[in-house]
């Protein structure tokens, strides 16, 4: 597989990237094989970023003996609140939720955290330059991460954030049934 830069983070990646979302509905064995399959042909970036912790046991163990092969985006922003998908800007939150995605995924850092899903400009102003920001600074400055990325479905959201500097890869989705 041909590799390449991912954005400004200096990380090199297969061309193609793995996003995990409906692979954690497997079972381990299948979801531990999926995996596997995808490092042995190349693939290097994962995208992950399921909040149920069950998902997030399933991904840890699937990455075991892996994780110097692998590039994991994690997602800071994503929680679990009663049972359900929720995103949260709360620090509080979002820390306890982050610290527990890195013991589920049995790993000490993400490569890229993911500031997830802004959308918009509103939203992209208070993570950009609040508490959201500073938090995400934090674990970068312990080694949490490695560098920072944000995931949009918005354009003029992603330019501008890119624009600031603080943005090392963005990831974009294009899917016409979403967009």
């Amino acid at each position: 597989m041909k590799q390449r830069t991912l954005g400004r983070t200096g990380i090199t990646v297969g061309e193609i990237g793995f996003g995990t979302e409906h692979v954690v509905s497997n079972s381990q064995r299948t979801v531990d094989a999926i995996i596997a399959s995808a490092v042995d042909g190349g693939i290097t970036y994962f995208d992950f970023f399921m909040p149920e912790r069950d998902s997030r046991d399933k991904m840890g163990h699937a990455w075991k003996g892996l994780r110097e092969k692998v590039v994991i985006a994690g997602h800071l922003g994503v929680s679990l609140q009663d049972g359900q998908y929720t995103r949260s800007r709360d620090p509080e939150v979002c820390r306890k939720d982050f610290h527990d995605l890195l013991r589920r995924l049995e790993t000490d850092y993400v490569d890229v955290m993911m500031l997830h899903y802004v959308d918009e400009p509103e939203d992209a102003q208070r993570v950009l330059t609040g508490e959201f920001m500073e938090l995400a600074q934090q674990l970068k400055k312990a080694g949490k991460a490695r560098c920072l990325g944000m995931s949009s479905h918005n354009p003029r959201v992603s330019r501008s954030a890119a624009d600031t500097g603080l943005i090392d890869v963005i990831m974009f989705s294009i899917n016409p049934a979403f967009d």
